[in-house]
C-alpha cells in the first residue's frame, strides 16, 4: 500500500485503521505477540494486521453492506488460532 503523506485520510491509518485491525484479531482470539514469541508466529500477526489496514483504508468510504474480509487471511486468522504459541 503507498499512501502520499498529504492524502486526506493519512492519520486515520494510525489512529483508527491499525487499531480497528488489532481489536479485529483480539476480537477472533489472537492477542497481539510478545517480544519472546515465535518469529514465525509474529509475521503472520503482521501479515493479518497489515491485510485488514489495507482492507479498512480501501473500503474506507463504503456506506451499507460490509466488505467481507480479504480472501487469504481466513487460513492465516486460523493457524495463529490454532498454533498453540498464540494465546487464545
Amino acid at each position: 500500500m503507498h499512501v502520499d503523506e498529504d492524502d486526506a485520510n493519512v492519520g486515520r491509518i494510525q489512529d483508527e485503521f491499525i487499531p480497528a485491525a488489532k481489536a479485529y484479531l483480539r476480537g477472533s482470539g489472537i492477542e497481539e505477540p510478545q517480544e519472546d514469541s515465535d518469529p514465525l508466529d509474529v509475521a503472520q500477526y503482521k501479515l493479518a494486521m497489515h491485510s485488514l489496514t489495507l482492507h479498512y483504508y480501501d473500503h474506507r468510504d463504503s456506506t451499507g453492506t460490509e466488505a467481507p474480509i480479504p480472501l487469504g487471511l481466513r487460513p492465516i486468522l486460523n493457524q495463529l488460532k490454532h498454533s498453540g504459541e498464540m494465546p487464545l
